[in-house]
């Protein structure tokens, strides 16, 4: 079986099981969790815009503009605070 999450196969006793580790988990849940995030057509527009302005993808320039929006003191974030895994 492969990890849903780093593709790497694993081998596991239960069926339902479809990660390698705790940590591939959860960071598979928070990207699913952002995948979540609805977003209007004119937010969408004007992170288009600004990924193309600063040629980065619209992923990228979405979690700079949600971390500035969630962080203004630009406090820089590690993993265990992003995706709640220790680093």
């Amino acid at each position: 079986m492969n990890c849903l999450e780093c593709q790497k196969e694993f081998k596991t006793t239960r069926k339902s099981k479809r990660f390698c580790s705790e940590t591939c988990k959860n960071i598979y849940h928070g990207k699913e969790r952002y995948r979540r995030i609805q977003l209007t057509d004119d937010l969408l527009v004007q992170l288009e815009a600004l990924a193309m302005a600063h040629d980065v993808s619209i992923h990228e320039m979405a979690c700079l503009v949600f971390h500035q929006a969630l962080n203004p003191g630009q406090r820089p974030l590690d993993d265990s605070e992003i995706y709640g895994v220790p680093t």
